[in-house]
């Protein structure tokens, strides 16, 4: 039950991302076609021709793949960890005939693209060919993608990636070789990749472009661990980034795996399906089939509440702090003024929609539950267990975050995730918060706050 105390689990830690000096795989410059995406209105279940380009910038008609189901697997627990000091490296790449993106074009908003199916063929980059790319061509700034990427062969034989370039934008630029100076375009924007070791990682790419060849400038931003992923061949993972000014998250399989920092690159631009990043991860003949690629734009940013107190915990009648009808992220601060000698405590949070409510609830003994209220079933406990992180000191601010893409919420607490769990993929859902201090009800000391509540939507 909600009294009950579980037992303590040691919490991930994190070792810093190296520098340029790594042994990671070095990345791979990038082909630039002028993307000709098609848009499927409505459901992918039919097999659509999708467009997919060759290194040499040239138009592949594509046969897509439907039916991909991926079946979310429990991850570890990840934490971001932000570089400091990370010295990019300019990578010169001669001997490359680049076909320039075209200048973003205005898009009236909100923008919603695709679903799309599609594939990306690779090459063979022995000798560092370039990596295979989807543009989707709009040109936003805040906004949710998503893409399920089926794996191109198993991981045992060689390792793969996937992922997205996102706010890619390009400006006039002068590439450099042997001294001498080439006009060209620069562009730049966030590269966010998982690979087939339960990876991910995030940097800031720039990528100088000329007719006589390209140069590359990666500065590293964090990296992470998703933890246990679908590896085999043609099994997938769906990965969804959800973009909000400085502010991102990171979602795989429906588990909100981490925060991300944007603040490198805050201006509208591209979204960008990438595979084959780093070198020597293709096969010549293979390909990365995607499906359901998907930018849906947030109309009007985020809906913000001030601070304010927790409503107190009852049963029933308890007014939400937000109602939201499309896929969103829920952010907020929660603090306890009571010292532990007072007494007990506990907050919680909740999400409800037609026939599920979720409701995660955090205690002053650490103790963190996940009870899944359906109708008709009764209650489970999807999570019980004690995570040393949970903070308890006076006025000290516990983070909550909650994702909904779809049918999966994600939760996290103080940047610790906790496994998806499967919703109605319906209209509304009310979040509410509450709270219970054991003592006399009213007074200063016996109360629970919130900071400052944003919720960032966007239209399914």
């Amino acid at each position: 039950g909600e009294g009950s105390l579980g037992q303590a689990s040691p919490t991930a830690t994190r070792q810093p991302l190296a520098t340029s000096t790594s042994a990671r795989p070095t990345p791979t410059s990038f082909v630039l076609p002028t993307p000709t995406p098609i848009v499927i209105n409505g459901p992918s279940d039919t097999p659509q021709g999708t467009p997919t380009f060759s290194p040499a910038g040239g138009l592949r008609t594509a046969t897509a793949e439907s039916g991909l189901t991926p079946t979310p697997s429990a991850p570890v627990q990840p934490t971001a960890t932000p570089i400091d000091g990370a010295t990019p490296t300019p990578t010169p790449r001669p001997n490359t005939t680049p076909t320039p993106f075209p200048t973003p074009t205005a898009v009236p908003t909100p923008v919603s693209y695709g679903p799309v199916n599609g594939e990306m063929e690779h090459y063979s980059d022995a000798n560092g060919e370039e990596a295979e790319q989807f543009p989707t061509g709009v040109d936003v700034e805040d906004f949710m993608v998503s893409a399920t990427f089926e794996n191109p062969f198993p991981a045992d034989r060689k390792n793969w990636n996937y992922g997205f370039w996102l706010r890619v934008t390009n400006r006039p630029g002068t590439f450099w070789t042997q001294g001498v100076p080439f006009p060209g375009r620069i562009y730049t924007g966030l590269m966010i990749i998982m690979d087939s070791t339960g990876d991910w990682t995030m940097f800031h790419r720039e990528l100088t472009s000329a007719t006589q060849g390209q140069s590359i400038i990666d500065t590293p931003i964090a990296e992470g661990d998703i933890g246990l992923i679908n590896r085999l061949e043609s099994e997938g993972n769906t990965m969804t980034v959800a973009a909000f000014g400085e502010k991102g998250w990171l979602i795989v399989n429906g588990t909100l795996i981490a925060e991300l920092d944007l603040s490198m690159a805050t201006e509208a631009g591209d979204v960008i399906a990438v595979t084959g990043v780093y070198d020597n991860d293709e096969f010549a003949g293979a390909s990365t089939i995607f499906t359901g690629l998907q930018v849906s734009e947030a109309e009007n940013g985020s809906s913000n509440t001030s601070s304010g107190i927790l409503q107190p915990f009852a049963t029933s009648g308890l007014k939400p702090d937000a109602t939201v009808s499309g896929d969103f992220v829920f952010e907020t601060q929660i603090s306890v003024p009571t010292p532990l000698f007072s007494g007990p405590w506990s907050w919680a949070v909740e999400v409800e929609c037609d026939t599920k409510k979720i409701r995660l609830v955090v205690n002053s003994a650490r103790q963190v539950q996940v009870f899944v209220d359906t109708t008709g079933q009764g209650r489970v406990t999807s999570v019980d267990t004690v995570l040393s992180n949970v903070k308890i000191g006076t006025n000290e601010p516990n983070d909550v975050q909650i994702a909904v893409i779809g049918d999966s919420l994600g939760l996290m607490v103080n940047g610790f995730p906790l496994p998806a769990i499967t919703l109605d993929n319906t209209e509304d859902r009310n979040i509410t918060m509450m709270a219970y201090v054991q003592g006399e009800p009213g007074s200063d000391d016996r109360i629970i706050r919130h900071g400052e509540t944003r919720v960032w939507e966007v239209d399914n």
